[in-house]
């Protein structure tokens, strides 16, 4: 005999999780502005009664963008590494 407070029928809670993230990032070659943008998607299933919402779908958004202040102002590291080797 299950129990109520178990939350199943069973007595056994089971939990199904999914994630996909994809992320896009580059560089800009003039300022040394990087990006990075990030998607997150999940599905997640579980079978307990107290659960009000299934499945559940959270996902997130997020651009990011980073500008040294002095460090690769007018030149970026890579092409500074080309020029010390030159």
């Amino acid at each position: 005999m299950a129990s109520i407070i178990g939350g199943s029928s069973s007595g056994k809670l089971t939990s199904t999780d999914f994630t996909f993230t994809p992320t896009i990032s580059g560089q800009f070659a003039l300022a040394g502005t990087t990006y990075s943008l990030k998607f997150a998607d999940a599905k997640q299933t579980n079978d307990s009664s107290f659960t009000t919402l299934n499945p559940q779908y959270p996902s997130s958004l997020s651009l990011t963008f980073t500008q040294p202040l002095w460090r690769d102002l007018r030149i970026d590291a890579g092409r500074r590494s080309l020029l010390v080797a030159r």
